[in-house]
């Protein structure tokens, strides 16, 4: 199961990100045959241009790398980054909870641009 669930304000970004994750493990299906490993790196909020509005919790991109080549060298094929790790933990045990979690947390950290909604 995938870690990340949707957010209310953020579904063209949610819903990309669980595209490329279908689509990275498809790629890793059709590539084993040819000893070629692709990896997924699922991060937490980290600190870049786009987050820049949000100053809590956020990972330094330099920690985030030192922690993806940590992970990587243990041969895992999807990397959850800090926090991402106990999410995909809490999925597995309660999908409902974290769903309820994570679903309206963009309020409290609302994005810059407009949502959807604004579109229609």
């Amino acid at each position: 199961m995938w870690p990340c669930p949707p957010k209310k304000q953020a579904p063209v970004y949610c819903g990309s990100k669980a595209a490329i994750h279908i689509f990275t493990k498809s790629l890793r299906y059709q590539l084993e045959d040819r000893n070629i490993s692709v990896f997924e790196v699922i991060p937490p909020l980290v600190d870049t241009a786009m987050t820049k509005g949000r100053e809590r919790d956020k990972m330094a991109p330099e920690q985030l790398c030192r922690e993806f080549i940590r992970k990587f060298k243990r041969n895992k094929y999807e990397i959850a980054i800090e926090k991402v790790t106990w999410l995909k933990l809490l999925r597995r045990l309660s999908p409902t909870l974290a769903d309820r979690m994570l679903k309206d947390s963009s309020e409290k950290y609302p994005l810059s641009s407009p949502t959807l909604l604004h579109y229609v």
